[in-house]
């Protein structure tokens, strides 16, 4: 009983001594606060706010200043760049090559290839909607023969009309390009219907004594549709003019042929 006597004084002996100085120990902190506090109110608050900023920068980099080289912080969130990245693989053998991986980041910005544009095709125009006969392109261009006939007609009157009122210089050369364009697709109606006809003539009329179909070749017809042209070209007056622009341009093109020191 003496010795559990003791120890019970005992104990109660240290816990005063405890208490009495952690009480000490509390009124000393509240004293320093009062005093910071005192002395922190003649302070601006400006100045307060920069000084808490730049403890926090100083207390981050003492926390990151302690990590070993080579380790970046581990979010708590878990997040894609958090994560660290796999190690290359290590080659099989000394002498082995290495392997590279075959995955590729998908780049949604990447340039795609064109895609090609299907080709509208009229068959007035297009050679290639005619058969071996001719027959298939002669009735597209009787189907559209209206076209050249009443539409064409009238809108170059249209545009010539419009061409006399019109007064500035950039809408004056509109027009005249208008007319150009539907000019030179009456030009080409024309030769191919003439074409035509001469093709017509000396391959569905002449036949052979065994009655089948003759075809000429290539350079007979060549010279047959020149001929044509030429006959053409004559009843109009025009003749001449065609000629000697094909001579000027024979002999541009012989010139140019020539070598530059031979040049006269």
């Amino acid at each position: 009983m003496e010795g559990t006597s003791e120890e019970y004084s005992d104990s109660e002996e240290y816990d005063g001594e405890s208490s009495s100085y952690s009480d000490s120990d509390v009124d000393g902190v509240d004293e320093k606060e009062e005093e910071i506090l005192r002395e922190m109110e003649h302070i601006p608050f400006d100045v307060l706010l920069k000084t808490k900023e730049s403890v926090g920068t100083l207390r981050h980099a003492k926390r990151g200043a302690g990590r070993p080289p080579g380790k970046a912080a581990t979010g708590t969130r878990g997040g894609v760049g958090d994560a660290p990245r796999p190690s290359a693989k290590a080659k099989k053998g000394k002498h082995m090559p290495k392997e590279i991986s075959s995955k590729r980041t998908y780049d949604p910005f990447r340039e795609s290839a064109e895609e090609t544009k299907r080709r509208k095709r009229d068959p007035r125009f297009d050679r290639m909607a005619d058969d071996d006969s001719g027959r298939a392109g002669d009735r597209a261009r009787k189907n559209y023969s209206f076209v050249f006939d009443e539409i064409i007609p009238e809108e170059e009157k249209e545009l010539r009309q419009t061409l006399k009122k019109v007064k500035g210089e950039g809408s004056k050369q509109r027009i005249q390009g208008k007319l150009k364009k539907l000019q030179t697709q009456v030009d080409h109606h024309k030769s191919e219907k003439r074409r035509s006809e001469t093709t017509r003539r000396a391959t569905g009329t002449v036949k052979t004594k065994s009655g089948k179909r003759f075809f000429l070749k290539k350079s007979e017809l060549k010279k047959q549709l020149l001929l044509d042209k030429f006959n053409e070209l004559k009843k109009k007056g025009k003749l001449e003019d065609y000629l000697a622009k094909k001579r000027r341009r024979n002999a541009s093109k012989e010139h140019k042929s020539i070598p530059f020191n031979r040049r006269q």
